[in-house]
């Protein structure tokens, strides 16, 4: 019987593991491409397009991502990205981001998120040192900070900060100014509007953002 078990855990490894040079060609980047990221845990459905190579990419554990490299997600799916300087950006289910630029003279990183949820620790940034995510309605400026964005609703996104600062602007220029939202604080933003006051999050709205990007702890 112990045989039996352990020829049968011995098969299970076996169909969890790669196939023979499927992990370095999922992990390799096309030749003069730089890396920005790697996929450092998932569940469930993502996909990866790349302007350099044609169709979609199946996403995968450990797979290098680049510059202008989207990632989409699935309604089950959940992909959690590790940045070349260490800070975490975690997509939630029926999310799009991409990892849209580095200016290394400007020290200017930026990514975009196309709709869906995202949960982004950055990590404390250098004096001159900008990180900015971009949404449909508005650009949060950070400042090494933990913080989430609910774009469900292109047309009206939701910003929490759990920890740090974020400097939220309107992406319409008619609309000038910076709302600040500190720790425990959340701010709206409508595609016709500037970034509304911030005003106090709940700890059941700060949990919640804890669970629903997590590739590791599942909550539907």
């Amino acid at each position: 019987m112990e045989r039996i078990k352990t020829f049968c855990l011995f098969c299970v490894i076996m169909l969890l593991l790669p196939l023979p040079g499927e992990a370095g060609k999922r992990k390799r980047l096309p030749a003069n491409t730089e890396k920005a990221a790697t996929i450092s845990a998932m569940l469930q459905y993502a996909s990866v397009v790349r302007r350099s190579e044609p169709g979609r990419l199946k996403a995968a554990y450990g797979m290098d991502l680049t510059w202008d490299d989207i990632v989409q997600t699935d309604p089950n799916g959940r992909v959690r990205i590790r940045m070349n300087d260490d800070s975490l950006l975690s997509i939630g289910a029926n999310s799009e981001l991409r990892i849209t630029s580095h200016d290394s003279q400007a020290h200017k990183t930026q990514v975009e998120l196309a709709y869906g949820l995202l949960r982004a620790q950055i990590k404390k940034l250098a004096a001159g040192e900008v990180f900015e995510v971009r949404t449909p309605t508005a650009v949060a400026g950070v400042i090494g900070t933990d913080f989430g964005i609910d774009a469900s609703d292109p047309r009206h996104v939701k910003f929490i900060c759990l920890e740090g600062r974020v400097q939220i602007r309107s992406l319409d220029p008619s609309n000038p100014g910076t709302v600040n939202c500190d720790g425990g604080h959340s701010v709206t933003s409508d595609v016709d509007k500037g970034p509304n006051a911030a005003v106090d999050a709940d700890t059941a709205q700060m949990s919640r953002w804890r669970r629903i990007t997590d590739p590791e702890t599942p909550d539907y």
